[in-house]
């Protein structure tokens, strides 16, 4: 089974805001130069979908709806092609 370029960049973002989600845990980690780049890559998603999901007791979920997100329209492409 061949994966397209859209779907490799589907995965490699999924892999990116898992990166924000595990760096947020690290003050050291979130200080750094990489993870402001990758906040800067993901902030936009993230910035929408908190229009629309809330806070669950205090915590942000958003990244994980946004890798869920992600995932289903991977396999919608998976689907389609």
């Amino acid at each position: 089974m061949m994966v397209s370029i859209m779907e490799l960049l589907i995965i490699t973002y999924i892999f990116i805001v898992a990166g924000y989600i595990i760096g947020s845990w690290f003050p050291k980690v979130s200080n750094s130069s990489v993870y402001h780049f990758i906040t800067k890559i993901v902030d936009p998603p993230l910035s929408l979908l908190r229009k629309f999901v809330p806070k669950i007791k205090g915590v942000d979920i958003t990244p994980s709806v946004l890798i869920f997100l992600l995932y289903g329209i991977m396999k919608l492409i998976e689907i389609a092609v």
